[in-house]
């Protein structure tokens, strides 16, 4: 519980429809404040999250990580870097339907 409250201090968690082929997440900083925006659509949505939602520590240590990649793809500033994340998000996303739904 401490731990959740101390990151939403630094970030902010949402969920939308992008479609079951788009990437598991995307974010984009909103003042200092990372938002976190969880594909709903995803297999990983409903698997992580939505069947955990009464775990707190794991839905915790999901949005810790997921906080964590998200971050670090928003301090890449330069192009090359910046395509480089999106590739790895949108080739992790692909990893993970591909084991959730076989």
């Amino acid at each position: 519980e401490r731990a959740q409250k101390a990151l939403a201090d630094h970030a902010r968690f949402e969920a939308k429809q992008m479609g079951p082929y788009a990437p598991f997440y995307e974010g984009y900083l909103e003042g200092r404040r990372v938002v976190v925006i969880y594909n709903a659509d995803h297999p990983a949505y409903q698997r992580l999250i939505l069947d955990n939602r009464d775990n707190r520590g794991q839905i915790a240590a999901i949005d810790f990580l997921v906080w964590s990649l998200v971050a670090a793809e928003l301090r890449n500033v330069d192009d090359n870097s910046a395509r480089y994340m999106e590739a790895m998000r949108e080739d992790a996303g692909f990893n993970l339907r591909q084991l959730l739904t076989t």
